[in-house]
């Protein structure tokens, strides 16, 4: 081959090399917006929480003051999976209520949880509410009940006054009812409730007067593993306890007094309090929590202990500028350390042992994340609003990096209003849900704001990648990449001749 045409078809290959970069760039935006919706009141409305229902829409739980000028009474949506309402419901409330949870129950029902101030005595009154759906019609689509048609009724409601110090509880639906754990006074509450939420008994466990449970979780096995500090020696330690399994108990009608049997207990011999507890896939168990360890102002750490409460491993994380939010464990079994320094949101990525593999900073002046959410693939969703531009008011704003934490793509999803994201959900398609409100007429009245992010489309290699790009590109810059390709070849096939 001569020099003259090795040379052109080395500018040939340099020029579709960089249609391919072009094109993979184009294919690793971010995906398009498929649907928004408002919803609102007479004045006000805002959404807390969603969750995507067993037929493919979506159950919002929110606060709405179109009854009541003056009192957030409570205000639930169902929508289909287009974010079309099929009905929506609105219960008188107080205003003094804290949503806490949402379930959705086998027969298509919903179990709500809330907790507000107590009405007598000391610390927090739980508040269940059960809504029934009657259905009128219905259609099937791929073995889907779509839930068109259904007119939904209040079953029943119950409150439990004065069982909860933080408003830390937790609810679990069983087949013959429910399970209520709660905590008061650093004695856990443990409730068998009946299909009606009537308690069918209650059984507690006392960790002593001199250990203060600071959080609990349920654990793999049925029991309970609590955070806590003791302070026996006169100072607060760091305690962890493990509650047996309390399956057998829940399996019994029995109402005689029995407490909660103790598997583990162990103090940790410094002071500091415990965020979260919780049983790793990896038969063991671990703590994290924010502990003034040097004097020089707090640390995040974790500390990895075997099924019986021994150490293994702790590690902390950060310095005394850090605003810690939350650990979670990951997909690769390791853990991802979240915290605020002053507007960025900060990750720390660690592996099985603590070793942290990556730190970055996310978001700044004009994005402000707030919430962190794992993909399946390793991946992360980052989430929560912008204001990029001067003249415009904030939007829902959706990040996603990579294992690396290496950032994909970042989209503003909004309107013409202010938008403030309360939470989103992930889509059985592969998309996001947005959820929030949107404040009209500088922050007087506001709607629930629905934003449906579509799923991210897979490479289809260089000609599709192309023709995606193209097609998202004005005609005249469509017209100059034609000319310029046809420029380079006409070029190149003149210099061979």
């Amino acid at each position: 081959m001569s020099i003259k045409r090795r040379t052109a078809v080395v500018v040939l290959f340099v020029f579709f090399l960089l249609l391919a970069s072009v094109s993979t760039v184009a294919a690793a935006s971010a995906p398009p917006m498929q649907w928004q919706k408002t919803f609102s009141g007479n004045a006000w409305a805002d959404a807390s929480d969603a969750i995507q229902t067993i037929d493919g829409g979506y159950f919002i739980v929110g606060y709405t003051n179109s009854s009541n000028p003056g009192t957030n009474d409570l205000y639930f949506l169902k929508t289909d999976e287009n974010g079309n309402k099929l009905w929506d419901l609105t219960i008188n409330a107080t205003g003094g209520e804290f949503y806490r949870s949402v379930l959705q129950t086998r027969d298509g029902g919903y179990t709500v949880s809330l907790y507000r101030n107590a009405t007598s005595t000391v610390g927090h009154d739980v508040w269940i509410i059960r809504v029934k759906t009657d259905l009128v019609t219905s259609t099937a689509t791929s073995n889907v009940t779509r839930q068109e048609g259904y007119t939904p009724v209040i079953e029943w409601t119950r409150l439990f006054k004065s069982i909860d110090a933080d408003g830390n509880f937790i609810i679990r639906p069983r087949e013959d009812g429910y399970m209520l754990l709660s905590e008061i006074n650093s004695t856990m509450l443990l409730f068998k409730l009946t299909t009606d939420g009537n308690p069918l008994w209650q059984k507690n466990y006392s960790v002593g007067n001199q250990t203060l449970i600071r959080s609990y979780r349920l654990t793999e096995d049925d029991g309970v593993l609590i955070g806590a500090y003791n302070n026996s020696s006169g100072e607060n330690d760091l305690a962890a306890l493990k509650l047996k399994s309390i399956e057998s108990l829940l399996n019994s009608s029995d109402n005689a007094t029995q407490n909660l049997e103790l598997e583990w207990q162990s103090n940790y011999g410094r002071p500091g309090y415990f965020l979260q507890a919780a049983k790793l896939a990896t038969e063991s168990y671990f703590l994290s929590g924010d502990a003034n360890r040097t004097g020089n102002g707090s640390q995040m750490y974790i500390l990895k202990t075997d099924l019986n409460g021994n150490a293994l491993w702790e590690n902390g994380y950060g310095d005394h500028e850090d605003q810690f939010r939350a650990v979670y464990t990951t997909n690769d079994n390791g853990f991802l350390v979240t915290s605020y320094r002053g507007t960025d949101l900060y990750l720390i990525k660690t592996d099985g042992n603590g070793t942290a593999l990556w730190n970055n900073a996310y978001g700044g002046q004009n994005v402000n994340l707030r919430y962190v959410q794992e993909n399946p693939d390793g991946s992360f969703y980052l989430a929560g609003n912008a204001n990029q531009d001067p003249n415009k008011m904030a939007d829902y704003y959706l990040q996603k990096i990579d294992a690396n934490g290496t950032s994909l793509w970042g989209q503003a999803y909004g309107s013409n209003q202010d938008d403030k994201l309360e939470t989103f959900v992930n889509s059985n398609d592969g998309g996001v849900l947005l959820v929030g409100h949107s404040a009209y007429a500088g922050g007087d009245s506001s709607a629930i704001y629905l934003v449906k992010v579509g799923p991210e489309q897979p490479s289809q290699g260089l000609l599709g990648s192309f023709l995606s790009f193209l097609s998202n590109r004005t005609p005249i810059a469509i017209a100059a990449v034609v000319i310029v390709a046809a420029v380079v070849i006409y070029g190149a096939w003149r210099y061979m001749r």
